[in-house]
């Protein structure tokens, strides 16, 4: 119900703060955002899809059920997302459907995914073979897309900006960013629309060397919405397809109903009162 919908999470620059150690724990161990525990309460879910940060993950699931038991009285069931590959990206999807009783949905939707992928890779594999890749997730500080993005990387014949596999977003430094020398970066922070992206351009100018970087040097800089490309879930295939799009320098949609991105050249006119047709 949109009109009942709630952001119950903060930047990790303002967390919540608790007195009671428990909540505070349940807060930072839900996902990668602080989670306000009151407002969790107050909606009191049946089910949570989770992206825990505990390393024992089994453990902290029976901890975090008995806790918000004894909050609310609902049993609630907490899903794990797994977004170490692209294959546990399809099987997330598919437990998840489960879960929520559209098991018949969910493998429509995967089988959707892979059938794009895979034909995107026969399309434009050649567009990207041999690109270094970065996906910036996090600007401030910096962080690149590790997991199953790395998957996808690879599929398309590109290289990975770190030779680390990690399963989530992985801190870098600014001048690790100038000696990593990326062909293509594509900017999308973690719950960003695509407007609230295009502004990072300007936090990115004023560091030193951004003119020097080879994607910049060739405009391969791409900003694209957050919202959906990290979530496993309906609109996935679309933030995939605007990810495949930017590394292999297509400027028109490879999907029906994609989401946009715009190529730096775009942002600089429209920052400057122009205008573009996407």
């Amino acid at each position: 119900n949109a009109a009942k919908a709630r952001v119950l999470t903060v930047g990790s620059n303002r967390p919540f703060q608790y007195l009671n150690k428990n909540f505070s724990r349940l807060a930072s161990g839900l996902c990668e955002y602080p989670v306000d525990i009151e407002q969790l309460k107050d909606c009191v879910p049946n089910v949570i899809l989770a992206d825990i940060r505990e390393p024992d993950v089994k453990k902290f699931i029976s901890w975090a059920r008995d806790l918000l038991f004894k909050q609310t009285g609902v049993e609630v069931e907490i899903k794990h997302l797994q977004t170490d590959s692209l294959k546990e990206v399809y099987q997330t999807m598919q437990e998840v459907g489960e879960l929520i009783g559209k098991k018949t949905l969910a493998s429509s939707l995967v089988e959707d995914i892979q059938e794009h992928v895979k034909m995107w890779a026969q399309d434009y594999s050649s567009h990207c073979k041999g690109k270094k890749v970065l996906l910036l997730s996090e600007i401030d500080p910096f962080e690149f897309e590790s997991g199953w993005v790395d998957d996808l990387i690879q599929l398309f014949g590109a290289e990975t900006f770190s030779k680390i596999h990690s399963h989530h977003s992985v801190p870098v430094s600014w001048q690790e960013i100038l000696n990593g020398r990326p062909d293509v970066i594509v900017v999308a922070p973690h719950n960003t629309f695509l407007t609230q992206s295009v502004k990072r351009l300007s936090f990115l100018e004023d560091f030193k060397g951004w003119e020097d970087i080879p994607a910049v040097k060739r405009g391969q800089v791409f900003f694209a919405s957050g919202m959906d490309l990290y979530r496993p879930g309906p609109k996935f295939l679309k933030g995939v397809a605007a990810f495949v799009a930017a590394m292999a320098g297509i400027k028109t949609p490879i999907l029906e109903g994609q989401e946009n991105f715009f190529q730096i050249k775009q942002v600089e006119t429209i920052r400057h009162g122009g205008s573009v047709k996407h």
